[in-house]
């Protein structure tokens, strides 16, 4: 889910995004999901929450419940991404494949 204080939120054009700077799974599916984002560091969840207010960032990540905690929270609203179900992953005997469908 993308928490974010866009009136508008199109997952298609480019924002720049919060990502906790030890996520780099995420930082990679991102990459490949949405080329067109623009991936920010920060320290935690509360820092990327500051980070849109102080409009250092568009929008920061986070799972379904836990967005949940931000949602109507200073005029933060959360919107479920398309972009990641577009991809799945499948690992045998320590080789990753990777498809797009």
């Amino acid at each position: 889910m993308a928490v974010t204080d866009e009136k508008k939120f199109d997952e298609n054009k480019a924002y720049t995004v919060a990502v906790p700077k030890e996520k780099y799974a995420l930082k990679q599916h991102l990459a490949f999901s949405y080329p067109e984002w623009k991936l920010v560091d920060c320290d935690s969840l509360d820092d990327a929450a500051d980070m849109v207010i102080h409009e250092k960032a568009d929008c920061f990540l986070m799972g379904a419940s836990q967005a949940l905690l931000y949602d109507g929270n200073r005029d933060f609203k959360s919107i479920p991404l398309t972009g990641t179900m577009e991809a799945c992953f499948a690992v045998r005997g320590g080789e990753g494949a990777f498809y797009r469908y």
